[in-house]
């Protein structure tokens, strides 16, 4: 038999705190393989271990409001449409003075990795309202359509640093094009001929009796 996943599904006022809690193999036929928390929830987790969780929809976990997670590690989860790690819906709460409160995901610290979504946002898939990821990572995550790493739908979100999901290989040595030091140096030293091409200056030697380049 499976592993049922945890709920936090009070009207109002429901609040989680995990620590170093494994969350490992769990199951789910909708939302949220390993946590569903629902509207108007509060969930904190540190140092949280999500791991080959799966559902249809947020395979690690669904977070239906405000969720904050710090040093958390989501491996190897899956979902048959979006969001194989997290699926984040975040709401807007109106305050006495009418002015509105977010409620959204915050991942601090959070490392997904090796998780595979069936349509779009193999790590995260997050809807509406600003979410904030701080130096997260996002290692070998896939997605069958949309995102790999990150899908957003009529959302907001802010990295940190800027680079975080930014990666511009390094182009090969051999490949890059060379210097004009290099061009110079493709000379002959004396009155001998130019070579063809700049990287062989090296193994070149002038055909006259000029000392070698």
């Amino acid at each position: 038999s499976h592993a049922h996943p945890l709920r936090s599904h009070a009207p109002q006022g429901c609040s989680l705190e995990m620590v170093g809690a494994v969350i490992e193999a769990c199951r789910a036929t909708s939302w949220g393989g390993g946590v569903c928390s629902f509207y108007f929830s509060a969930v904190s987790t540190k140092r949280c271990i999500y791991r080959d969780c799966s559902a249809m929809q947020g395979g690690g976990l669904q977070a239906f409001g405000e969720w904050v997670m710090t040093d958390d590690l989501l491996e190897g989860c899956e979902s048959s449409t979006r969001g194989a790690g997290i699926s984040a819906r975040g709401h807007l709460s109106t305050l006495a003075d009418g002015s509105l409160l977010s409620h959204s995901l915050i991942a601090r610290n959070t490392t997904f990795r090796h998780c595979h979504a069936g349509t779009s946002g193999g790590a995260i898939c997050i809807y509406v309202t600003p979410h904030t990821l701080t130096n997260c990572s996002f290692v070998g995550c896939t997605a069958g359509e949309h995102g790999g790493g990150l899908a957003l739908e009529q959302a907001t979100i802010s990295l940190s640093p800027p680079h975080a999901l930014a990666h511009t290989p390094r182009t090969p040595r051999r490949m890059r094009p060379p210097s004009l030091r290099a061009h110079r140096r493709a000379r002959c030293c004396s009155s001998g001929r130019p070579f063809a091409t700049a990287r062989r200056w090296r193994a070149a030697r002038c055909a006259s009796t000029a000392p070698p380049c």
